[in-house]
């Protein structure tokens, strides 16, 4: 097994506490990883009447950019059209719909980490 599995296998186990977490905090999460040709978006929720795209992003202590940094216009632009064809695709209409970020900071042979529920990371405005 590579490496690129292996970091996607923990980007998948991390995804999933995270959608734990959020559902412990009200959120009903409706889709995880879902593809759409272009773009991927880690979790789908709903939040009260708005629906709610999540990104997930880690990162270590001390790294020399903040994880949602990470979330640069492209993968903004990407994680945009995978909501545009999810709202399609579920024929959902007139629904507001916020973009969250997660961040999540971990210390390397730690159980523990840091995280951090950014609502309204960004909007489409910003793409």
């Amino acid at each position: 097994m590579g490496a690129r599995d292996s970091r996607r296998r923990r980007g998948h186990h991390l995804e999933a506490k995270v959608a734990e977490a959020l559902a412990a905090k009200g959120l009903t999460i409706l889709e995880r990883n879902f593809t759409a040709r272009g773009g991927e978006i880690d979790i789908i929720a709903m939040d009260g009447d708005t629906l709610v795209i999540i990104e997930v992003r880690s990162g270590k202590p001390g790294g020399p950019i903040a994880p949602r940094e990470t979330v640069n216009r492209t993968k903004r632009r990407r994680i945009a059209h995978a909501a545009q064809v999810y709202l399609m695709l579920e024929e959902l209409e007139d629904i507001a719909v916020r973009y969250d970020i997660v961040e999540v900071i971990h210390r390397p042979g730690q159980d523990s980490a840091r995280v951090k529920w950014l609502r309204d990371a960004f909007d489409l405005d910003d793409l």
